[in-house]
């Protein structure tokens, strides 16, 4: 192996740096992804740990815009930005009935069903409209699975949002999925914790508004490129509010915005960054 190239600063780049210790010093390059800088830098030994890893690499890359400063900041090294999004198969087809679900403005949700995606501030934010207006004319898709699910069912149903809030699991078949996609009026993102998430990607390929969390660099992103509405991250009150917003004046977003965005977030249009710094040594 010439050069190894580790996702995740932290477990792959430990093992690639210390194996560089004890054995044979191989060239290695760093990506990370969100989770290993965001879990790991706010505790002194984990930030040394990446420091360390970081200033022994040939180069590193970030998948956010926050995060390349962040590791700036750990390392003292230049961090570049790197997108790890891939341009999607749009299907033309219609899988599932959207009979019901067009009786009511639609929500979607994908990803992991954990606190850091903020799926609980969710729901949260929808027992708040139910709370205060009754019969809401609303339907949150939920796509995904995790640790929360059996938290989440629970809630439903104690909150009597059977009508509402629909768990539908991970979706594996890609067709599905983009029907869901498709469906959707507007895709929700209330992570505590993010850099920028592949559903962001999807939603913007998609063609669809958002309402997203301060978290990361979404904020930026949907500010700048028109995509939705931003709220405080944590704050169930204020998603709450959005989505209430949304369902009395929905949100317009732009093609030509949404491509400029694209532009710099698909791999593809950035990957000569890495490609020159595999060039080791002129090979």
């Amino acid at each position: 192996i010439d050069v190894f190239i580790c996702l995740w600063i932290v477990p792959s780049g430990l093992y690639i740096f210390l194996k560089n210790v004890f054995f044979k010093k191989t060239p290695y390059m760093l990506w990370s992804l969100g989770s290993d800088v965001y879990t790991n830098k706010d505790n002194f030994i984990r930030r040394l740990i990446l420091k360390l890893i970081i200033r022994k690499s040939k180069a590193v890359f970030a998948d956010g815009f926050e995060l390349c400063d962040i590791i700036n900041k750990i390392s003292g090294r230049q961090c570049d930005f790197l997108p790890t999004f891939q341009r999607i198969k749009i299907p033309e087809t219609t899988i599932i009935s959207n009979d019901n679900v067009k009786k009511q403005t639609t929500f979607l949700y994908v990803g992991r069903l954990a606190p850091v995606k903020g799926t609980d501030i969710l729901i949260d934010a929808i027992k708040l409209i139910k709370k205060e207006h009754g019969n809401m004319n609303l339907r949150c898709n939920i796509i995904g699975d995790g640790d929360l699910m059996n938290d989440l069912i629970r809630e439903i149903k104690e909150n009597d949002l059977g009508e509402n809030v629909f768990l539908l699991g991970w979706i594996k078949d890609e067709n599905i999925l983009a029907e869901y996609y498709k469906q959707a009026d507007c895709v929700i993102i209330p992570s505590r914790s993010e850099s920028i998430p592949i559903v962001l990607s999807e939603a913007m390929q998609f063609g669809k508004p958002m309402i997203t969390s301060t978290a990361g660099d979404m904020a930026f992103l949907v500010k700048k490129y028109n995509l939705g509405i931003v709220v405080e991250k944590e704050n169930a009150a204020d998603l709450a509010t959005a989505i209430k917003t949304f369902i009395e004046l929905p949100t317009t977003v732009y093609k030509d915005d949404q491509d400029k965005l694209m532009a710099n977030l698909i791999f593809e249009n950035n990957n000569q960054k890495l490609l020159d710094k595999l060039s080791i040594n002129g090979q």
